[in-house]
């Protein structure tokens, strides 16, 4: 999967500005998100949730986050440490149960990536209303140390097998690295001007 640019979190208004100007990755401090802007897509909505929520939202380019095939949304919880996955995960089916006329959920994956705790799970929803689009999502959970991030990729059509094959390598790619750890190291970036 190819992508256009990289985003970085936590530090995404000081870090991202800073690599992106400088061209170096290796000027990140701290723990952070690393995750990419999927090639064709842009940034559509930006902003701090209640709580201290930092939320991102993703989509191709020319679409709206009203009126969207896909999306790519981030949500940071800056120092929250202890938001357990089976919270997280409940929360999310009851909200679906709540608003889909059937959904279903399947853990996919769980173990340690970089040095982090993290869960993949897939989501669906659907509706009896044919006017109302169905939803199929992949998230993924990383439990860092600092704070707590969820990374969705979201379809509002049946994915293709090559476009399922794509968001798990999205995912994959999606991690936490922490400047002051050895065992989560963060990458080496080449991000172009």
């Amino acid at each position: 999967m190819k992508h256009r640019s990289l985003y970085v979190t936590p530090l995404v208004a000081i870090a991202l500005t800073f690599v992106v100007a400088s061209g170096r990755a290796n000027d990140l401090r701290g723990e952070n998100l690393i995750q990419s802007l999927p090639s064709g897509f842009n940034i559509a909505t930006r902003g701090t949730a209640a709580g201290g929520v930092e939320l991102t939202e993703m989509i191709p380019n020319g679409e709206t986050v009203d009126n969207w095939t896909k999306m790519v949304t981030t949500q940071v919880f800056f120092g929250v440490k202890d938001l357990s996955f089976q919270t997280y995960m409940s929360d999310m089916e009851k909200h679906w149960k709540d608003s889909c006329d059937e959904t279903d959920s399947k853990l996919l994956r769980d173990g340690k990536e970089n040095g982090y705790p993290f869960h993949l799970w897939m989501q669906t929803c659907s509706y009896n209303d044919s006017k109302k689009h169905p939803k199929i999502t992949w998230f993924k959970f990383i439990q860092g140390n600092d704070s707590t991030y969820v990374a969705q990729y979201a379809f509002h059509v049946e994915p293709s097998k090559d476009q399922v094959i794509d968001t798990m390598h999205y995912l994959a790619e999606t991690q936490a690295c922490d400047t002051r750890r050895t065992e989560s190291p963060c990458p080496e970036i080449d991000v172009k001007k």
